[in-house]
């Protein structure tokens, strides 16, 4: 008898964890397609329409330019481009998380 009771309260205590392991993988799952939905983009652009045309004038800036170092240009482009993904991908300007559940 003692055995048929440990059994059932370790089904119990499965059947917990995979519902647990579920309601996580649920946040998880809710979490990056917010974060991917954010870091589209089409988000960043409606978001963030200045950035946009300084980086269309950065990038027109490079490509027409006729000076020889171009390691430089490359490393601005990089880091203009970092800065572009940073603005679309922090968070509301009051400071709220919109990936929290």
């Amino acid at each position: 008898m003692g055995q048929l009771s440990e059994t059932a309260r370790l089904d119990r205590e499965l059947e917990q964890a995979r519902c647990d392991l579920r309601e996580t993988l649920e946040q998880v799952n809710h979490k990056l397609e917010a974060i991917e939905a954010r870091l589209r983009p089409q988000a960043i652009l409606r978001k963030n329409p200045i950035t946009l045309a300084l980086a269309a004038g950065l990038l027109g800036l490079f490509a027409g330019s006729e000076r020889r170092p171009r390691s430089m240009q490359w490393l601005v482009m990089g880091a203009a481009l970092g800065m572009f993904l940073a603005t679309g991908y922090r968070g509301n300007s009051n400071g709220d998380d919109a990936t929290r559940p």
